[in-house]
């Protein structure tokens, strides 16, 4: 569409060369298609943005939300108001569940560039309790304690039960108070720069947040789409002959 708007000098050439308007657009037909172009013009930056080889989960969200202000942003003309409408409705309809998504919200709160400025603070709350319990799944796990008090069944010394679920609410305690530290030492850290490598900012910080950073392994290494996998592929298969 771009291509063509460039071409409109040429194509009014033509078209008076020919001496056949029919085949030339009207000036407000020129006009419409350029609105339309700047209209789509967003679509086409996340397109590209979301299909580049380092492209990860954690900016789908930034993203989309960025797409819908630059849609609400838009001043169309009365032809393309329709259109507009349709566009924005159906956006909402398909992404109205992202913040639903563990995988999507979780990336995008361990991304260092973007926190918690795409969330509500409903799901920031949701976001802080899988954490916790994630990290004390985690911590039970590694000492073969997986939420259960165990029990020796010819003892019924009722002192090292309670010893033992004392103990096991002191460390889901300390678990929450570190993270509660972690978390917010992460949010008084400045930005990232948008161009910036998170996985060299983690690699830096890992030592000041070793609870999070846990979670960044988990979160920060799935791409944001599978375009990057797909063209892999075809370079497999073409080298192969295939």
């Amino acid at each position: 569409m771009l291509r063509f708007l460039e071409l409109e000098i040429c194509q009014d050439l033509f078209s008076e060369a020919e001496d056949d308007d029919s085949k030339s657009l009207t000036c407000a037909e020129w006009e419409i298609l350029e609105e339309l172009a700047n209209l789509l013009q967003p679509f086409e930056e996340v397109t590209k943005s979301l299909s580049y080889n380092e492209s990860c989960i954690s900016e789908v969200i930034p993203t989309i939300k960025t797409l819908h202000f630059c849609l609400s942003q838009q001043k169309v003309s009365s032809p393309l108001a329709f259109f507009k409408a349709d566009l924005e409705s159906n956006l909402k309809k398909r992404f109205e569940d992202l913040e639903s998504n563990i995988n999507f919200t979780m990336s995008t709160f361990l991304d260092p560039r973007f926190k918690t400025v795409f969330f509500s603070t409903n799901c920031f709350v949701k976001i802080k309790e899988y954490m916790e319990m994630t990290l004390i799944k985690d911590d039970n796990e590694a000492n073969d304690n997986v939420n259960t008090i165990p029990m020796k069944e010819d003892s019924g010394n009722l002192q090292d039960a309670l010893k033992e679920i004392i103990a096991s609410s002191h460390t889901k305690s300390c678990t929450n108070l570190i993270l509660e530290a972690e978390i917010d030492l992460y949010l008084k850290q400045e930005l990232l720069n948008r161009s910036s490598p998170t996985s060299k900012w983690w690699e830096k910080m890992k030592g000041i947040f070793p609870n999070l950073s846990k979670l960044v392994h988990r979160f920060l290494s799935t791409p944001s789409s599978i375009i990057y996998n797909e063209r892999l592929l075809f370079r497999i298969r073409k080298y192969f002959g295939q």
